[in-house]
């Protein structure tokens, strides 16, 4: 029989191993679950659940056949850290629709950014850099998006984010253009 003193830290080492093992076994479950939602929120940007999404950049993709590129945005500037958002434009720039790929917003406020919670996040479709640069605000601040009852950190957050993936991906697709013009 084995010496009181050593049940514990023996339990303890097996415990360590039975959750080693199972988290090395379910990983490949758990990173081709989070593919499969990602995919599913891409195609939810462009209203086409069939259509097929090739990446051309690390956090870049393009819609086969609507034109649409994808692009990942984030901020750390949410009332809880960091948010990541999928943004979906047009080849003129205009916004088909935004996502929230993951925050840590508070339950009950912040996470009314989440489609699933409020279709606040509806709200950016249409727009693009063309609107009044004073329009990519919350209303409390002169802007065109509402703002959460005791929430506006959150909101503003999110604004400012895909307004800035906005001049971003807009510069960049200007370069590219340059480029390809040989200038």
């Amino acid at each position: 029989m084995m010496p009181e003193t050593f049940r514990l830290p023996a339990l303890a080492i097996i415990c360590g191993l039975v959750l080693s093992a199972t988290w090395v076994t379910l990983q490949p479950v758990i990173n081709d679950n989070r593919i499969q939602f990602e995919a599913r929120q891409l195609l939810d940007i462009v209203d086409a659940p069939n259509a097929a999404v090739t990446e051309i950049e690390p956090g870049v993709f393009a819609v086969d056949g609507t034109g649409i590129t994808i692009f990942r945005v984030s901020t750390n500037d949410g009332y809880n850290g960091r948010i990541e958002l999928w943004v979906g434009v047009d080849e003129a720039g205009i916004i088909e629709g935004v996502r929230v790929k993951s925050h840590q917003e508070t339950p009950g406020l912040g996470d009314r950014i989440e489609l699933d919670v409020s279709d606040w996040i509806l709200g950016f479709e249409g727009y693009s850099l063309r609107v009044d640069e004073s329009s990519w605000d919350v209303k409390r601040f002169g802007g065109d998006f509402d703002q959460f009852t005791g929430a506006t950190i959150t909101p503003r957050a999110v604004i400012h984010a895909v307004r800035d993936g906005l001049v971003t991906f807009e510069s960049q697709q200007s370069d590219e253009q340059e480029a390809g013009d040989g200038g």
